[in-house]
């Protein structure tokens, strides 16, 4: 008799459901890390730009000037302030660090005020440096009656005020007369002459740090009256600037007798520069450096220095 013996039959199956595919799974999972992540670094910079454009933090909130002598820095930061008062795409704010515009600045404030050179630059996380040149549009004008702005052309702008009694220096003379029998009868003070102080530093606090022309020739100073010729009053400015730029001497006023060429600049050193208007301010002011270093070290005695000759120059 046979015996029949027991046997296993494998059968395999094309369908694809019967069984599970593991790298089908495990590449289903990392998609879906894949695209979580994604989601978390999108929304990661989403955060990370809302805080670097809306946050407090960097906001344009100290503005530091420097070189500033006439304008007022409140003025320079007001203005600054106005220029980043708006919002960018209607949403983000100007005065954001990384959106303030450093040559939007400068360009403005160019344009606003009397600047002759201006850096604009801006320091991590919310502070503007300024640093600027000013450029002279206005002259002190003194003379002897009343004292008044002028403008670059010459002409008066404003006047401030007249001369007081206390700007001169009044020389008197006592005369008596007798009668008859000897006796003193009249006792009577003369005045003999008077001369003008110019005290720059009173002026100069009241009206400003502007150069001051005291003109001896006492032309009456009417608002839109031509007072001094555009080349003398240029001049005057360059000299300024040269000394007051590019020296310790203390600039304190010029004296005009005339208009014939000549100026004298009186110092805070107490010696006196005469210097020559129709020729080229620059070419003196090299003399007088060359004078200061080679030739007059010790100034304490000095009276005058004379640049007003060609390729000459004398001193006392």
């Amino acid at each position: 008799m046979k015996t029949k013996k027991n046997s296993k039959i494998y059968k395999f199956s094309d369908n694809k459901n019967s069984s599970s595919n593991p790298f089908k799974d495990k590449n289903k999972h990392n998609t879906l890390l894949y695209k979580f992540g994604f989601v978390i670094i999108i929304i990661s910079l989403f955060f990370t730009f809302k805080i670097i454009l809306f946050h407090n933090f960097f906001q344009v909130k100290f503005i530091h000037t420097s070189g500033l002598q006439r304008i007022e820095e409140q003025e320079i930061q007001d203005a600054v302030y106005g220029i980043m008062d708006y919002k960018k795409i209607f949403v983000i704010p100007a005065n954001n660090y990384f959106l303030v515009n450093v040559h939007e600045i400068r360009d403005i404030l160019t344009n606003r005020f009397p600047i002759k050179s201006i850096i604009v630059e801006k320091n991590f996380p919310n502070k503007i440096f300024i640093t600027l040149e000013e450029k002279i549009s206005t002259i002190i004008y003194d003379n002897g009656k009343n004292y008044a702005y002028i403008g670059l052309d010459g002409r008066v702008v404003e006047i401030v005020r007249q001369v007081g009694e206390d700007a001169w220096l009044i020389k008197n003379e006592i005369t008596t007369t007798t009668d008859m029998y000897g006796d003193e009868v009249i006792k009577e003070e003369k005045e003999i002459s008077r001369e003008h102080v110019v005290n720059f530093l009173d002026i100069t606090k009241e009206m400003g740090n502007y150069p001051i022309i005291y003109d001896k020739r006492g032309t009456d100073a009417l608002i839109n009256q031509s007072v001094l010729k555009k080349e003398t009053v240029q001049n005057i400015v360059e000299w300024y600037n040269l000394i007051n730029n590019n020296t310790d001497v203390i600039f304190k006023y010029v004296e005009l007798e005339n208009e014939l060429g000549n100026a004298i600049i009186k110092t805070g050193e107490g010696w006196d520069l005469y210097v020559s208007l129709e020729r080229n301010a620059e070419t003196q002011y090299r003399q007088l450096v060359i004078l200061l270093e080679e030739n007059i070290k010790d100034k304490t005695n000095l009276n005058y220095i004379d640049l007003r000759y060609q390729e000459r120059a004398y001193w006392k």
